[in-house]
């Protein structure tokens, strides 16, 4: 995921038009307005990453970005779920908008390399966490 959206913000800033950036800043607008509902942020989430896809004009990186979003959705519902990591996301997110809108690649490149590294980091941490029950057969903690 780090290298494909990685790449889709580089070329998203290097492509990106006044209705594009539009399209993304109202994501953006959408997603902020959802942090505190935690499965309208989760859709708006996607839907950011999606319009990135979007941007780039390639039908590779928007059918590659869909599936893992959606894989993303159905699987890493509650890694996404923690206190404070919509806040979090979406900030990032706002660099990565700002970034592209700027059509500032490295910049884009960049901010969605913090993101997605962090988000995976989050991911792998919960993961090992929520794995732990299904090895032992106990609750965290017991």
């Amino acid at each position: 995921r780090l290298v494909l959206e990685v790449a889709m913000a580089r070329r998203a800033a290097d492509v990106a038009g006044p209705e594009s950036i539009g399209t993304l800043m109202t994501a953006l607008a959408e997603n902020q307005r959802a942090i505190s509902d935690r499965s309208r942020y989760l859709a708006t989430d996607i839907a950011f990453h999606r319009t990135i896809a979007a941007m780039t004009g390639n039908a590779i990186f928007e059918a590659a970005a869909g599936v893992i979003l959606e894989w993303l959705a159905r699987f890493r519902v509650d890694c996404v779920h923690v206190e404070g990591a919509n806040l979090l996301s979406y900030d990032e997110h706002a660099g990565i908008a700002h970034a592209i809108a700027a059509r500032d690649p490295d910049a884009a490149a960049q901010a969605m390399a913090r993101h997605q590294q962090r988000s995976h980091a989050l991911y792998r941490l919960l993961g090992l966490v929520q794995a732990r029950p299904h090895v032992t057969g106990r609750r965290w903690g017991e």
